[in-house]
């Protein structure tokens, strides 16, 4: 049976980011993401991805999200659960820019080159398939990638700013969680 997000909180209340971080503390206690996948229920990953979502964009922009490959395959889904929809299609939107699948589990491993691959045209990368690529191509993915972490920016803005409401941003996971954790 699944550990489900009311387990997990307890008899706790969760009511700022310190809450959170020590949820998430304890989720990252039970292993690594396949382990946390097999061992919790669709409410708790969610949360779990949101919070990481959130704490990583905090930190370092969209591009911190997407150095933290191994959220990749979960992340759409968090978002359109959390009604961020508009993020949501401009994620799909930016995974789709990869020529190779990123949420690939051999992609993951050297997930850099292939986000340099898009970061800029000029970074030089070792995988041999994505160096058979047109430049032209390239550039052009890597200028529509840019585009696409400039409106996933905008949008998240106005949601998970420091300044933002509720909570500066958190607010939107803790109403979940205590929704779902009652």
């Amino acid at each position: 049976m699944l550990i489900s997000l009311k387990q997990l909180v307890g008899t706790k209340i969760i009511t700022n980011e310190d809450d959170l971080l020590d949820l998430a503390d304890q989720i990252w206690s039970l292993g690594d993401m396949s382990e946390i996948v097999s061992q919790v229920d669709h409410k708790a990953l969610d949360a779990f991805i949101m919070m990481n979502v959130i704490g990583n964009w905090k930190g370092d922009g969209w591009g911190g999200v997407l150095e933290n490959s191994e959220f990749l395959p979960f992340i759409e889904h968090a978002l359109r659960t959390f009604k961020f929809d508009v993020m949501a299609d401009h994620w799909y939107q930016l995974l789709s820019l990869f020529p190779i699948n990123p949420c690939d589990a051999e992609v993951q491993k050297n997930f850099y080159d292939h986000q340099n691959f898009l970061i800029n045209p000029r970074f030089t990368i070792k995988n041999e398939t994505l160096k058979l690529i047109d430049p032209e191509i390239r550039k052009t993915l890597s200028e529509k990638y840019q585009e696409l972490l400039v409106l996933l920016d905008d949008e998240a803005d106005k949601y998970w700013m420091y300044n933002a409401s509720n909570q500066a941003g958190w607010g939107v996971v803790i109403d979940y969680i205590q929704k779902y954790s009652i």
